[in-house]
């Protein structure tokens, strides 16, 4: 998921938005009475209406893998920490997923009628969801019931100030401290550090416990974007990346504000590691068609320094724009490799990097010529890496897009890859998930439908880790709604499976 708010800011930019700039005060704390949740409507109502199947395959049973581990970080949750779970952006949960037997119960929460995001979903200590939706004419972080979909709390932040300006920023992308507290950065410059509290009956509330407003120093040093990432550094620095291509960091104590101005387009989440920051950018206006990925790092003195940049071909018109899709996966048995997807005009490579230098290790093609595309983050796991295709993805009609799903390791040589296996079978537009409790990669396919082949239905699927072959799919829905804007599976704790949607979020839960 990187450019969802590509699709959703231009859908509002046409219907419009209030001029009126809505900022956090201490009245933006809502507690609402409990109602009833308002559910995303399936159209057709129920995959028989479309001609199609509740469900295709067999059930599992699971045959575990190693656990993921990621290197701790000090200042990030280890609950989930952000949209891809961790600072690493694998993609990969402990957490156990569906395993395609049982009723399953599917819980939906409109958030709003008109197309709305929430891309990042995370969880409280009590395993309640956590999320920032963007809307129309406001942003607010929201706790949901895990079970029910019930708002327990509210907090309105700042309004996202560029809609329709394909600017992931203002909310987009999320992450949790290690206080648990939520993270996020807002289109009026300010960081912000909010905290979920209850009180002795039960209730709960957002407290927003601290801001870091940057917007002065921005200013005076003549940067104009808006903040697109903030992400903690393991000295407790504040890294930024703004979308018009510059990428900083704030010291701890707030005074200090460093920068480089890449001179490109800059849209990807980060990632980072105990060394540096990784970071994937576009071509130049001179020259449009090489695109960047680099390593930054600060010196004994605190200045930024650009470790190393290496390059990736950029010849493409991408999915939804000419540049790299894909949020950099930090990954490897050793902890050694970086991995993205290049945007090359005829064929789509997985591009495999050693951390330490920006060697390139392998430049492995992925999906038929002329029919690959990547927008969302990979899945990494120890050497390997899983890529969905988004290529040719159009909101107004998703089956539009081509099919598959692709796994690749580097080689024992570390000098080069092998693609294990291609699934073309179906269509995947949000970010796979992969449980190392049942070895199974986690979807959401389209289908066309039977009776109506204009008609789109969504499953949430099983894909074997190690062979590449679907095991399950179970019918959650239909229609626009049910679209996920290229956004994320996620799994929770109890093992439902959690996407977000067009207009909302979808959980769904097997009862055994």
């Amino acid at each position: 998921m990187k450019k969802f708010l590509f699709v959703v800011l231009s859908t509002l930019a046409l219907i419009g938005c209030d001029d009126d700039s809505s900022t956090s005060s201490d009245n933006d704390v809502i507690s609402p009475d409990p109602v009833e949740v308002n559910a995303l409507v399936s159209s057709p109502t129920n995959a028989e209406d479309a001609g199609l199947e509740e469900y295709y395959g067999h059930a599992i049973n699971p045959v575990p893998i190693t656990p993921h581990e990621v290197p701790d970080h000090p200042f990030m949750s280890k609950i989930k920490s952000g949209l891809h779970f961790d600072h690493y952006n694998s993609d990969v949960s402990n957490n156990l997923g569906p395993l395609g037997e049982g009723e399953l119960d599917i819980k939906t929460w409109q958030i709003s009628p008109i197309v709305s995001a929430c891309p990042t979903v995370m969880f409280s200590e009590e395993g309640d969801l956590i999320t920032v939706c963007i809307e129309i004419n406001q942003t607010r972080l929201f706790l949901l019931d895990q079970y029910t979909l019930e708002t327990k709390a509210e907090f309105l932040l700042p309004k996202k100030q560029n809609p329709g300006g394909g600017d992931s920023s203002g909310g987009g992308y999320v992450r949790m401290d290690e206080q648990n507290r939520v993270l996020v950065n807002n289109t009026d410059d300010t960081i912000r550090y909010i905290a979920l509290e209850k009180d002795e009956d039960g209730e709960y509330e957002f407290v927003e416990e601290k801001v870091i407003d940057i917007s002065a120093k921005l200013k005076n040093a003549g940067l104009t974007g808006y903040l697109n990432d903030a992400n903690p550094d393991h000295e407790g620095r504040i890294w930024f990346t703004l979308g018009t291509g510059e990428v900083g960091y704030i010291g701890p104590n707030e005074y200090v504000l460093k920068y480089h101005d890449f001179g490109e387009r800059l849209q990807n989440q980060t990632a980072m590691d105990a060394e540096g920051l990784y970071v994937v950018t576009s071509g130049t206006t001179v020259n449009p068609d090489t695109g960047w990925i680099s390593k930054l790092v600060t010196d004994q003195y605190g200045n930024l320094v650009i470790d190393w940049t290496s390059s990736y071909d950029n010849s493409g018109d991408g999915v939804l724009a000419k540049v790299s899709g894909t949020t950099p996966t930090l990954f490897g048995l050793n902890d050694n490799y970086v991995g993205i997807a290049d945007n090359a005009r005829n064929q789509l490579h997985v591009n495999v990097y050693d951390r330490a230098d920006g060697r390139l290790v392998c430049s492995e093609p992925v999906f038929p010529a002329g029919k690959g595309g990547a927008e969302d983050s990979m899945i990494g796991y120890q050497n390997s890496l899983v890529i969905a295709n988004t290529g040719g993805y159009d909101s107004d009609n998703p089956l539009m897009t081509h099919n598959g799903l692709a796994k690749i390791t580097v080689n024992d040589d570390g000098l080069s890859c092998t693609k294990d296996w291609e699934n073309l079978e179906f269509k995947h537009t949000a970010v796979p998930a992969l449980s190392t409790k049942t070895g199974m990669i986690y979807t959401y396919p389209i289908h066309a439908g039977k009776i109506d082949n204009t008609t789109f239905s969504y499953y949430l699927a099983a894909t074997d880790w190690f062979t590449g072959e679907t095991q399950f799919q179970r019918y959650i829905g239909s229609g626009p709604q049910f679209d996920d804007l290229m956004q994320s599976v996620t799994l929770a704790d109890d093992g439902a499976f959690i996407v977000t949607t067009k207009n909302g979020i979808v959980v769904a839960r097997e009862k055994q």
